[in-house]
């Protein structure tokens, strides 16, 4: 039997996220779907090529695939049913994107 794979592509400077759910940043509580808010946190699967200055030239892109990103509350991308079962993926343009989030190692001073 053959398997056919999908190889995603972002036009432009538009990148694809996969939403980290609530469940994985709220550790041992259980909050009923209903009380949780969309999750705002994203993991970088497919980075931009290439980005724009504000004054409209090309530049490259700061995104890396496995970076942690903060989107915007409400709606700032387009659904992927491309998803794998049980992921939401979303396509945003990286401008969208509000900061990147980086752990650094705390030396305790």
């Amino acid at each position: 039997m053959e398997i056919m794979l999908k190889k995603i592509t972002p036009n432009r400077n538009n990148c694809i996220v996969r939403i980290i759910d609530n469940e994985e940043k709220m550790g041992r509580f259980v909050v009923a779907d209903s009380a949780k808010e969309k999750s705002t946190l994203a993991e970088v699967m497919i980075p931009p090529e290439f980005s724009y200055h504000q004054n409209g030239d090309l530049k490259d892109s700061i995104l890396k695939v496995g970076m942690t990103v903060r989107l915007p509350k409400g709606k700032c991308g387009t659904g992927m049913p491309e998803a794998p079962e049980g992921e939401e993926w979303l396509c945003v343009a990286e401008d969208v994107i509000e900061y990147i989030i980086t752990e650094v190692q705390n030396d305790g001073e």
